[in-house]
């Protein structure tokens, strides 16, 4: 599990000293096949108390979480530690640092990832084409807005990740939808994948998997994941492989 001795502290910080960019941890909950929402969208809650906790012990090791602005328009997450663990700030709680992805700007003022920021800082990666006067009221609030290159008219993620990097963020989970979660697959910025299995089925071709865009033509060119471990959490699995 990330973060739970010395050796995978120290494969963290060789990482980020070897790249310069944070070592990236993919979590997602799904049910048994494969899905991460009903066909509403509705995804809360897929998984039991169990894993729910132990994704928040799992926030608490990292520097910073990122979500796509989708999940912000949907779910209007806090994106914060809500139980003790890791190091410790002055609350009792460590709380890692908030990214949203958002090519275009257009996460809301109100939203709840800006809520507490004096704990919990907030930052927003965006490109050229978001409003420049959106940025600056960004800003005046406390937000850091990160204008980056963009891949297409997306955030470049390998750019992103080279200014987390420098900011001296050596960690990020992203927690993010079947978009964002295959586009950091596709570049292959992923170190480690922590997949809570719910024993439920939903089913269907309209609901959401775990990964959008194209699939894989065969089995050849499916991604292997190595170092795999499996945790009972109540009667949800913790699958955890490494990339």
């Amino acid at each position: 599990c990330l973060g739970s001795d010395a050796a995978a502290l120290n494969e963290i910080y060789l990482h980020w000293i070897d790249t310069g960019r944070p070592f990236v941890v993919l979590k997602a909950a799904m049910t048994l096949d494969g899905k991460i929402a009903a066909a509403t969208g509705e995804s809360q809650w897929i998984t039991g108390t169990k894993a729910r906790a132990h994704v928040h012990q799992l926030r608490s090791r990292v520097d910073a979480i990122a979500v796509g602005v989708e999940t912000v328009l949907k779910d209007d997450p806090q994106l914060t530690v809500r139980v003790s663990g890791g190091k410790r700030s002055a609350n009792g709680i460590r709380q890692p640092a908030r990214l949203v992805f958002d090519s275009l700007l257009r996460i809301p003022f109100g939203a709840r990832v800006f809520q507490g920021i004096e704990q919990a800082p907030t930052m927003v990666a965006t490109t050229n084409l978001a409003s420049p006067r959106k940025v600056e009221r960004l800003r005046k609030k406390g937000v850091q807005v990160l204008v980056l290159p963009r891949k297409g008219t997306r955030v470049s993620l390998d750019k992103c990740l080279q200014a987390l990097g420098s900011m001296g963020l050596s960690s990020l989970l992203v927690e993010g939808g079947a978009e964002l979660n295959a586009s950091f697959l596709r570049e292959h910025l992923v170190n480690r994948v922590h997949l809570y299995v719910a024993p439920i089925l939903l089913g269907g071709q309209e609901t959401k998997g775990l990964l959008a865009g194209r699939s894989a033509r065969r089995l050849a060119e499916a991604t292997p994941l190595s170092n795999l471990q499996f945790q009972s959490l109540g009667e949800d699995v913790l699958i955890t492989g490494d990339l």
